[in-house]
């Protein structure tokens, strides 16, 4: 590594700390206001609000590395080039793409970095969160289901709920995955459900069973059918999980299952590809706002910190854009969830090739 890298890199490695420690500090902030009705409602101790607030970090930190990658390179680059350092770098003969470098390859390592939070340690440091919350707010001995949950009820099933209303404590578009002990398992759809005792109540739906080699053999509707949770109530909160909580290998084995079930998995497979896209994020914003800064560097010295803002703001509101038209069924899930990387990935390179 030349002298020139590792002295840009040390030029990032400061903005880029101080933008994640900030970005965790300011959303976890919000998370303990949003917080704080149920914290007096069931006046739990400040070390448990704590050890919940850290578990919820990794997930944060999902978002908050892109935004810190972004923000680093924007306020090294300005202040290199306002401070006229770039300029004595091209005197020395070095060309922007080569000064461009070793940003991108702090944001590539920005985005491993990101990828391992993201598949490793975020989905179990937020069970375990999600998990205090839900026995917080479960003062009743019946669990309520949030949506789109995944249930495993030991030792041999599997429920998913798409929706709920928490005020009649219904639940609707549900299915019940079942090991038999045969080669596939028994898969049931219900449009409605609610709790009877320990007694899950699914009305108006569907079982399919599966020949041993996998063919569907055949399928009985229902009225009415019971599922007797019974002796597995208890460990019913530490085993929900939303997708948020999975990693994308545990994610897509429900995935692979929940279709086989007759399930419209669109939302599911959304979130899926969208646990590779974000982690892509850094690298795709040192991409496109490495070669801004520097068109910009004359603007004063919070133009870096302003365009990092403004980058920021357009990729979200892009992401939840192409979000709900993947959900709504307009654009296909990996349509939607590759579409902002490939729009500001393909805007980065542009700008990369046009500069000198």
């Amino acid at each position: 590594m030349r002298i020139m890298d590792r002295y840009l890199a040390r030029e990032l490695a400061v903005p880029f700390a101080v933008g994640l420690v900030g970005f965790e500090l300011m959303m976890l902030g919000n998370l303990l206001y949003l917080y704080l009705p149920l914290l007096r409602q069931t006046q739990v101790s400040w070390g448990l609000v704590l050890h919940m607030l850290a578990l919820r970090a990794p997930d944060v930190a999902v978002y908050g590395i892109p935004f810190s990658a972004l923000l680093a390179t924007a306020w090294a680059l300005s202040r290199l080039a306002r401070e006229s350092e770039i300029t004595a770098m091209r005197m020395g003969g070095t060309s922007i793409r080569r000064i461009l470098a070793p940003t991108l390859a702090v944001g590539l390592a920005a985005s491993v970095l990101a990828f391992l939070n993201a598949e490793y340690l975020a989905p179990l440091a937020t069970h375990r969160a999600e998990t205090i919350v839900r026995r917080m707010l479960l003062q009743e001995p019946l669990p309520l289901f949030a949506e789109n949950t995944f249930l495993r009820v030991p030792p041999n099933m599997y429920v998913y709920v798409r929706r709920v209303d928490p005020g009649a404590h219904r639940f609707f578009d549900i299915m019940v995955y079942e090991i038999t002990g045969e080669r596939y398992p028994l898969v049931s759809n219900a449009r409605e459900g609610h709790w009877q005792g320990p007694v899950l109540v699914l009305r108006d739906g569907v079982r399919h069973k599966f020949r041993a080699d996998g063919t569907f053999e055949r399928e009985e509707k229902f009225q009415e059918a019971r599922v007797n949770i019974g002796a597995a109530m208890s460990t019913l909160v530490p085993q929900q999980k939303t997708s948020r909580e999975m990693s994308a290998r545990e994610l897509a084995g429900y995935i692979q299952a929940f279709q086989r079930g007759g399930l419209d998995v669109r939302s599911l497979r959304l979130d899926y590809y969208f646990k590779f896209t974000l982690p892509l994020a850094p690298l795709i914003c040192v991409l496109l706002v490495g070669p801004l800064s520097l068109r910009f560097s004359r603007a004063g010295s919070l133009s870096g910190l302003l365009l990092a803002f403004l980058l920021t703001f357009a990729y979200q509101v892009l992401m939840a854009w192409s979000r709900s038209l993947g959900e709504s069924g307009v654009l296909p899930p990996l349509v939607a969830a590759w579409s902002q990387d490939a729009l500001f990935g393909a805007l980065g390179l542009y700008l990369l090739a046009r500069q000198e």
